[in-house]
């Protein structure tokens, strides 16, 4: 972190929402968390107020942005192009804001002087949401943010720090983004079948390659292959040629205490130039690729909410003929409450196929993904799934609070430590993400228990948990479905308060009494203590097994067999 308040009497540096402080104190410093997520209904309100804000403002954009481009186009053209954007901007403002109003109401602001650099605000414009993606986890962004709401609060003791380096983390994204353009996959994309004429368009869907060649020829389309892996910094030569336009992006703003009006401001000013003075040249690079003119149908996944390119194909087509149909490409889908991409995807697409779940609108399908029942094996080995967590959240939920990182790491450690000396200690694997992201894991770990081992961080956990006969999750996400589906003993360690939507909490009390989800690490590994033996007869007992059934059908569906033929049954309007 970049930026800090000064006490201007004892000069210690104090930081706000700093959970790697937490974990690894400094002298001289100290972190404040703002804790303004923890409590259900504030969050709920913080949500409330996000939402809101995202419907307020989102029309205006549309206004503005069909006016910039003389079009008119409607707001499901314009929502799946920036709506991504938008609320995850939105956000990081709103959070900062709340935060700092949460700092101000324990410290005197006549004692402190804020810490911050002198920033060329045009270094965080980005390109599309690509880019915006890494820049809102970036320490000069979040910095310049915070100044930006200390001085919409009327907050002016600022202490301007040397800044030799410029924006450094800032290039360091664009440079290596800027290196798609090296490779040779455009011009191989040419080559290869015409796919202009292509009816039901199916991409980055969670399908294996043999599973997506037999839907192509059950479909119609036998070896007709959407491209999956077009990217706007393959043409950032084209791009970078064109000058914002600073008329459109500079406005005054004329009630300085209104929020809204503040927002909009920075909104105009840092919008993507891929949804301003880029957006002709993208849809000409569109046109001129080897893709379908007429599809009836585009099936995907997670193939356009974080990429122009698609966002702006799929927008254009459905503003024809075309329908799009969603399905779910992870967890957390149906679970938890204020997810934005459960709402978003179930707004914009025609149909949203979920795993087996349904509270507005979308159908009950099954996880797409092939997963292949579980075989016992004798090894005795348990399996510790760490997720990469970040310095700065990127929505308004739970998962993404600092404080809640702080407690995720601080219990993860807690268990590494009780198992010093034990028997389970000698089977007991840690699998970091690949995602190493901010925060010292390896290090924080042997802090706690010098014998602690890793794997190969890098292979895949399909393939590592092949000799593990139980897998411990950290997280209520994507993995611990895929172990239910396919029946794999599992534990989840869910620090997150507060995390569940409230139509299913019974379900998790009821994961609770059967010792596969608890809130802390000592439950963990007292659970641990009694199954170590006889790991399989625990997870085999006929009330978790009812249990495991009764889960997989609301949260994990699957049905190899006949599941590509269901599929296609969807794709008829």
């Amino acid at each position: 972190m970049n930026s800090y308040f000064l006490n201007i009497k004892t000069k210690e540096k104090i930081f706000l929402n700093h959970a790697e402080l937490e974990l690894f104190p400094k002298p001289n410093h100290k972190n404040f968390f703002s804790k303004i997520w923890e409590d259900k209904d504030k969050l709920n309100e913080n949500f409330k107020e996000l939402s809101n804000l995202y419907e307020d403002l989102l029309p205006i954009i549309i206004f503005k942005l069909n006016k910039y481009h003389n079009k008119d186009y409607k707001r499901r053209f314009w929502e799946i192009i920036i709506g991504y954007w938008l609320h995850h901007f939105l956000s990081k403002y709103l959070e900062k804001l709340n935060s700092l109003r949460a700092f101000f109401n324990n410290y005197n602001k006549e004692e402190l002087q804020f810490c911050v650099k002198n920033y060329n605000k045009k270094k965080f414009i980005p390109l599309e949401y690509t880019d915006y993606s890494y820049y809102q986890y970036d320490h000069d962004l979040n910095s310049n943010c915070q100044k930006e709401i200390l001085e919409f609060l009327n907050y002016n003791n600022f202490l301007i720090l040397e800044n030799k380096e410029g924006c450094l983390g800032i290039e360091q994204i664009k440079k290596k983004l800027s290196q798609n353009k090296k490779r040779n996959f455009f011009k191989n994309l040419l080559k290869l079948k015409n796919l202009r004429n292509q009816k039901i368009v199916t991409y980055k869907t969670k399908l294996g390659f043999l599973e997506k060649l037999k839907l192509n020829f059950i479909i119609g389309e036998g070896l007709n292959f959407f491209p999956e892996d077009l990217k706007c910094f393959n043409f950032i030569d084209q791009f970078k040629k064109t000058k914002l336009n600073f008329s459109f992006r500079i406005r005054e703003n004329n009630n300085h205490d209104n929020f809204k009006e503040f927002i909009l401001k920075k909104c105009l000013f840092y919008i993507p130039s891929i949804f301003l003075e880029n957006f002709n040249q993208l849809k000409i690079i569109i046109d001129n690729l080897n893709m379908p003119l007429k599809p009836n149908v585009i099936f995907t996944s997670n193939g356009f909410q974080t990429s122009s390119i698609y966002s702006r194909y799929i927008a254009e087509k459905l503003n024809e003929v075309t329908k799009l149909v969603i399905s779910q490409h992870g967890g957390v889908y149906g679970q938890q409450n204020n997810h934005f991409p459960t709402i978003y995807e179930n707004n914009v697409s025609d149909k949203f196929l979920s795993w087996g779940w349904s509270d507005d609108g979308q159908i009950p399908f099954m996880m797409l993904k092939k997963i292949e029942k579980f075989n016992f094996n004798q090894k005795k080995n348990i399996l510790f799934e760490i997720r990469p967590h970040r310095n700065y959240p990127k929505r308004t939920e739970i998962l993404e609070s600092q404080y809640q990182t702080y407690r995720y790491y601080d219990q993860c450690t807690k268990l590494l430590g009780k198992l010093r000396g034990t028997s389970i200690e000698k089977n007991f694997i840690v699998k970091l993400s690949p995602k190493g992201y901010a925060f010292k894991e390896e290090e924080m770990f042997k802090n706690v228990n010098s014998k602690v081992k890793f794997a190969n961080r890098y292979s895949p956990m399909t393939e590592i948990r092949k000799d593990a006969s139980l897998l411990i999750f950290s997280t209520i996400s994507t993995g611990h479905l895929e172990a239910a589906s396919s029946n794999y003993p599992f534990m989840i360690l869910n620090v997150y308060p507060n995390y569940f939507k409230n139509e299913i909490k019974e379900l998790f009390e009821e994961m609770k009494e059967l010792g596969i989800l608890h809130d802390n690490a000592e439950d963990i590994f007292e659970m641990l203590k009694k199954i170590e033996n006889n790991i399989y007869s625990w997870w085999s007992a006929k009330p978790l097994q009812n249990f495991i059934s009764k889960y997989t059908k609301n949260f994990a569906k699957i049905e190899n067999d006949q599941k590509l033929q269901k599929l296609k049954g969807h794709f008829k309007f």
